[in-house]
């Protein structure tokens, strides 16, 4: 057995008689109170010699006092032995990826304990035989201690082998995409196009093309024209030549797509001194010198002869150019009329025309979204003057006041729907 361990010896008599005693020796010393036919002790020595010596009380038995043969303790002389070994992931490894260690343990006894040391620090929690890691650093070195249970060892406290790394610094990879062809915003059904660039993820990463988190497409450049307004557009790259990359997906900022639908290209018509447009939108206007800026009340105010037209935008999508409307003539001097109100203004019938107490002598003529004269009438030596739209479609008109010296003034109206 082994030092400390519960042993138990038996007497076995023969012509004891019916009521045989007993008295046991250890090392021919008698032990008190180890009168009975059996002994049981833990505090024996290496090499303690126990016998027992059996008095019969048999009438037949000659001679009356016996002593047994000897029974020599000897304590086994045993150890705790615990090594260890890399069962997941290489030696080299790369920085970052999990590591996983394994403790073999030899007379360790029932549920023995562990602690796992790294350069000779314990690990907090690293107390069972696997030991997990993905935090290790070039030349770190790996060891287990095992803290043994079964009462034989003689060495209680056992440490392991020790395991070196070689730790291999890693990448750390990006990957960014642009719109190499097409527009966001933009309009739907019209193409995109995006190219994919990777940093620092080796020769020939792999993409592949996340639309809403769902793959679509694979490859570098990735091209569509069904993309939805609010869609999400992400690229992800995975390295493909085994080399030390942390991590070894990497995905790209989400680009969200705004897709509108295309617009109707405006009609546009000169009134008076204005080139004007058939509804109300953002407009670009573009002359003979290129793009030129709004006026008031987003008309254009032609300062050049030649050709003029103007597209419209809805979020980012472009319409077709309008009509083009080729200007000759320049010289229609403007009439000022900030000084004039027009109220109701959206109206649903009839609008006013107030000189706020001035007396005015003005042909009027009143003219659709697109240029078409819908009514003419005149204001003579008056200072306020009504005019009834009330039989007219809702939409956009425009009011032109012409003086006799020939000046031309406009005014926007809005015309509602009759309730």
């Amino acid at each position: 057995g082994c030092a400390g361990q519960l042993l138990q010896f038996q007497a076995t008599p023969t012509t004891g008689g019916t009521a045989p005693t007993y008295q046991w020796t250890v090392n021919n010393t008698a032990v008190t109170g180890a009168t009975g036919s059996t002994f049981n002790t833990s505090t024996l020595a290496d090499n303690d010699e126990v016998r027992v010596i059996m008095t019969s009380n048999s009438a037949c038995a000659d001679p009356k006092t016996v002593t047994s043969d000897s029974i020599r303790v000897i304590h086994q002389k045993i150890t705790a032995d615990i090594t260890i070994a890399q069962t997941t992931g290489g030696n080299p490894a790369c920085e970052g990826k999990p590591l996983i260690f394994s403790a073999n343990t030899t007379n360790a006894g029932k549920n023995p304990n562990f602690q796992w040391l790294v350069n000779g620090v314990a690990i907090g929690g690293a107390t069972t035989p696997i030991y997990v890691t993905d935090s290790l650093r070039n030349t770190d070195r790996v060891q287990c201690v095992l803290i043994a249970t079964y009462s034989c060892v003689l060495n209680p406290l056992d440490s392991s082998n020790f395991i070196t790394m070689t730790i291999i610094k890693a990448n750390r990879p990006t990957v960014s995409f642009a719109i190499t062809a097409g527009k966001n915003p933009g309009c739907l059904d019209s193409l995109v196009e995006f190219t994919a660039t990777a940093v620092d993820l080796g020769t020939s990463p792999d993409y592949t093309w996340l639309v809403n988190g769902f793959p679509t497409a694979t490859g570098a450049v990735f091209s569509n024209n069904n993309f939805l307004d609010g869609n999400v557009v992400m690229v992800q790259a995975n390295q493909t030549d085994g080399g030390c990359y942390l991590p070894d997906t990497v995905y790209s900022t989400p680009l969200v797509m705004v897709r509108s639908v295309t617009p109707n290209p405006p009609i546009i018509s000169l009134v008076g001194n204005a080139i004007i447009t058939n509804f109300d939108s953002s407009f670009v206007w573009f002359g003979p010198d290129g793009e030129m800026p709004d006026g008031p009340d987003g008309k254009a105010y032609p300062a050049k002869i030649g050709s003029y037209y103007a597209v419209t935008n809805n979020r980012g999508c472009w319409s077709k150019p309008s009509n083009i409307l080729g200007i000759t003539l320049l010289d229609i001097s403007s009439l000022d009329v900030s000084g004039m109100e027009v109220y109701p203004n959206p109206t649903s019938d009839k609008v006013i025309l107030d000189w706020k107490g001035q007396l005015v002598n003005y042909r009027i003529e009143v003219r659709n979204a697109i240029g078409q004269s819908v009514m003419t009438d005149e204001a003579n030596n008056v200072s306020r003057k009504e005019i009834n739209l009330g039989d007219m479609p809702a939409g956009n008109y425009f009011i032109l006041l012409k003086d006799d010296a020939g000046r031309v003034g406009v005014v926007k109206v809005a015309l509602n729907s009759k309730q």
